[in-house]
């Protein structure tokens, strides 16, 4: 939280985006992008995306992710689409 300070007020919304994203992308460096629009509910960020990316590492069944960044971002995530919700 050092570079992206604004993001400390949430960590429960943080958590909730890396159990449930709304979108996960991959990009070219090998990490997955989480985000969710609107995962803060009021203020100045309610209609950005939270955006969450972790590099995981190990078998997928024991996969441990360490996360890189959290930032907000008007845009949705860069990367190829890995999964998607359904609106």
């Amino acid at each position: 939280m050092e570079k992206h300070g604004e993001v400390e007020p949430y960590l429960d919304e943080i958590k909730e985006v890396i159990a449930s994203p709304s979108i996960i992308t991959f990009d070219s460096g090998g990490a997955h992008h989480l985000s969710t629009l609107g995962a803060v509910s009021s203020g100045r960020w309610r209609n950005l995306y939270l955006e969450v990316i972790i590099r995981y590492r190990g078998p997928t069944d024991t996969r441990i992710g360490n996360v890189l960044t959290v930032f907000f971002n008007a845009r949705p995530p860069r990367g190829e689409l890995q999964w998607m919700t359904k609106n």
